[in-house]
């Protein structure tokens, strides 16, 4: 810290006014944007981001353009759409993954993907020129995803196959996941549904709208109303505390404990229910039906006072 200022507390302050100024201190500290950048892109996109990346991530957390600091959804905007996020795969890799689809396959192939910068590099056309038109490439527009049927594939895949799954490890997972994946490639009726729903983005729209609503609640991005306190099974040590969000479709983040559960809304008949990956919140004139956990038995929850 030679030669350069450090932060101080004017004198005669509350401590409250002490408090907001140090606080004040810690956020404006050069650090504090590299840090943050580098948590969040660890959380959404890679563990080990290369050191450009966070840079370039910081550099939208100290000014978004707009002489604003800290504004999260310029950063997740930023992580997300940096090249690195959108180029994690490297255009050697591309090219022996197509050498190994041919082997497989033994057939011509058309491969259709989006217009990221390794699907066009040279080497990947090098390669595709020397299969004189065995394999051949076929680029999506931009911003559609709906165009892709591999989305549709990977939301079955999310919200049939291996809804209510609980993995006990990662390689448990990794092994059902391909086992589902293999069943699914011979069940044509799973693709080709998803093709019919091209019009009407049912299934890769639904996805994408729902991711954008988990970011929105994670992270803050909007305006919720709570944390609204509901106690369980009459024990005061047993609490879901609850975060409703405008998003769309409407969501809420709960809390139990260390555990934090992302819901969504569902159609229902009374009341408002909202599902998440093994917690389900059901609420009806103040009382709730909670489920958390796979197979938990439910519990009956009133909102506190």
């Amino acid at each position: 810290m030679s030669g350069a200022a450090k932060p101080s507390l004017a004198a005669g302050q509350t401590a409250q006014q002490d408090l907001a100024d140090a606080l004040d201190n810690i956020f404006n500290h050069p650090n504090v944007g590299p840090f943050i950048s580098k948590q969040l892109i660890q959380k959404l996109v890679t563990g080990n981001p290369s050191p450009g990346y966070v840079r370039r991530v910081a550099t939208v957390f100290n000014d978004n353009g707009y002489g604003v600091r800290g504004d999260l959804k310029a950063v997740i905007r930023a992580l997300l759409l940096d090249p690195e996020a959108r180029g994690a795969v490297k255009s050697a890799q591309i090219v022996e993954f197509l050498k190994a689809l041919r082997a497989q396959l033994k057939r011509k192939l058309l491969i259709v993907w989006d217009g990221a910068a390794q699907h066009k590099s040279g080497l990947v056309r090098e390669y595709l020129d020397s299969t004189k038109g065995k394999v051949q490439m076929a680029l999506l527009p931009a911003y559609s995803p709906d165009l892709n049927p591999v989305e549709y594939l990977w939301a079955w895949l999310k919200r049939h196959a291996l809804a209510n799954f609980c993995p006990k490890s990662l390689a448990e997972l990794k092994t059902t996941a391909r086992n589902k994946l293999r069943s699914g490639q011979h069940r044509q009726s799973i693709i080709t549904a998803c093709w019919k729903q091209a019009d009407v983005p049912a299934c890769v729209g639904e996805a994408y709208t729902l991711r954008m609503a988990e970011l929105q609640a994670r992270y803050r991005l909007l305006a919720g109303t709570g944390p609204v306190r509901y106690r369980c099974d009459g024990d005061p040590t047993d609490e879901i505390v609850a975060t409703f969000f405008p998003t769309d479709p409407p969501t809420l983040i709960a809390e139990r404990g260390d555990s934090v559960s992302w819901m969504v809304l569902q159609r229902s008949g009374s009341g408002a229910r909202y599902q998440g990956r093994n917690e389900s919140f059901w609420e009806h004139q103040g009382e709730a039906t909670v489920t958390w956990g796979y197979g938990a038995a439910p519990k009956r929850c009133t909102r506190a006072r």
